[in-house]
């Protein structure tokens, strides 16, 4: 039985899965023809019977009616232009240059010792040269006792000989400029340009100076272990913090706190609240580097996806969408990690530089680490808008 086929759609992709390429470029174009009973339908140079397509030379059967179809809707659902193809890979190169770029910023600004703080201990007032000045004479007078003890526990008359009263803690003196960075601290002597680099969390401005004194003191007092001193000193240091927190805390819900307490109190949830950021940023800064590798491995397999015919690589193309936005949810949470450390540093620099300045005894700064995490967020932000763009155009 003929059917007519008036199916404007269904034609226009017969046409496309049809006619050959030369015939599309070139030559004349021929009108369709239908004839008087409408059993076929001629398109160029094809003839269209009620079941195969058949050319009018050969007469060769071409395909069924089913599978040219189905071949016209194959085409029609999934072929995407070359012009958009060419837009999405011109974004996805410049993504993966700016994921490169990212990878090597957060690398300078957290492993490769860049400094996010610096201090430096003065004496330009009265009030604070003589609280270094006490500072100071309580550390040398732990200094001696720490000398006498190690001569009363060796015994020997040769460590009293080697002894030098003159060497005392002074982890306070002007001559140090201390440079912070979530996995470390660095001490930079301006007298003999030598720098002492320790492993913590650095970003704990007050932790990393008792670690400093610690270390001082083992060995003054030559421990077998100046690093087992500081770790002791820092663990007794943040055992005490958290005591007096809890005293004060304690307390302030029994009775009304006097002025001198009060003062106390907010030193105190100074300390704790600078111990707490200091792990924080160490957490933020491991998370940030995991995160960061991956992101730019997903982003050159998304980059090559569309040009290689590999199978592992055909679920992506098929489901291109569907890969992408797992990404971009990685791609929100590292930004926002970075971002929280980026506000983070500034309100915990305010804070820390006020306390400094009101009790006049530092100089506190920031340094070259948070203009290098100022650098990231930006670029976060222009890789964001280009991730943007890939998605609007993937849902068109």
């Amino acid at each position: 039985m003929n059917r007519r086929y008036e199916d404007n759609s269904f034609i226009r992709r017969a046409m496309m899965a049809l006619v050959p390429q030369k015939m599309k470029n070139g030559g004349k174009n021929e009108s369709a023809k239908k004839n008087n009973n409408g059993s076929t339908v001629e398109l160029r140079n094809y003839r269209l019977s009620n079941s195969e397509y058949e050319t009018p030379n050969t007469g060769t059967k071409m395909k069924s009616e089913r599978e040219l179809e189905d071949l016209a809707w194959s085409i029609d659902d999934f072929e995407v232009p070359k012009g958009r193809q060419e837009i999405l890979s011109s974004i996805f190169k410049q993504i993966f240059g700016l994921s490169l770029l990212l990878e090597v910023l957060t690398a300078c600004t957290y492993l490769a010792s860049m400094p996010h703080m610096a201090l430096q201990f003065r004496e330009n007032s009265t009030q604070g040269t003589v609280l270094l000045s006490s500072i100071s004479e309580a550390l040398k007078m732990i200094s001696y006792l720490a000398k006498d003890l190690s001569v009363t526990l060796n015994d020997n008359e040769n460590i009293l000989k080697g002894l030098d009263y003159i060497k005392t803690i002074d982890t306070f003196s002007s001559d140090y400029i201390y440079l912070f960075s979530p996995f470390q601290y660095c001490r930079y002597s301006s007298k003999t340009s030598e720098t002492t680099v320790v492993s913590t969390a650095g970003l704990d401005v007050f932790s990393s100076l008792v670690i400093d004194i610690g270390l001082k003191l083992g060995d003054i007092s030559r421990a077998e272990s100046s690093e087992k001193m500081a770790e002791s000193l820092k663990i007794t240091y943040s055992q005490t913090v958290s005591l007096l927190h809890k005293m004060f805390a304690d307390e302030g819900k029994k009775i009304t706190l006097q002025k001198k307490d009060l003062a106390m109190l907010e030193v105190v949830n100074g300390l704790k609240s600078s111990e707490t950021y200091g792990k924080a940023a160490l957490l933020i800064s491991i998370a940030i580097n995991t995160l960061n590798p991956v992101l730019c491995i997903c982003f050159f397999i998304l980059l090559i996806s569309p040009s290689h015919q590999k199978k592992w690589l055909q679920p992506i193309q098929n489901n291109f969408l569907a890969y992408l936005i797992p990404i971009m949810v990685l791609f929100v949470l590292s930004f926002g990690l970075l971002l929280c450390h980026w506000l983070s540093e500034i309100l915990y620099y305010s804070k820390v530089s006020s306390f400094f300045n009101k009790m006049n005894i530092a100089k506190f700064s920031l340094s070259s680490g948070f203009i290098m995490l100022t650098v990231c967020i930006f670029f976060y932000v222009l890789t964001a808008y280009r991730f943007t763009s890939v998605l609007c155009r993937s849902s068109i």
